[in-house]
């Protein structure tokens, strides 16, 4: 697709993610990370639901500082979203504290 910005990426994440295909959306999101297109929100909570359904917490750290270095505000969403992927990820630990 040309000219992809960050609804089309995000929009591709979301489709994959309500068929189950959650490795894909991770595929996708790293391909996004490397393209250094600005995540919002709802990208956000998107990738690290990705992350949190296989596990994967060091894809979400990744996530997770790929959102912050690109002054992605926390609302609830990725809030829960960073909680949740912390908690499945069996690092409850770290699951507090980031709004």
């Amino acid at each position: 697709m040309p000219g992809k910005d960050v609804i089309s990426w995000t929009s591709m994440m979301m489709a994959y993610g309500q068929a189950t295909q959650y490795n894909d959306a991770i595929i996708l999101s790293q391909d996004m990370m490397v393209a250094m297109v600005k995540p919002d929100k709802i990208t956000a909570a998107s990738v690290l639901s990705a992350c949190a359904h296989f596990g994967m917490l060091d894809m979400g750290i990744v996530a997770q500082n790929f959102i912050h270095d690109h002054g992605v505000k926390l609302d609830i969403y990725v809030d829960n979203a960073l909680k949740d992927m912390y908690c499945k990820c069996r690092s409850v630990e770290k699951s507090g504290g980031f709004s």
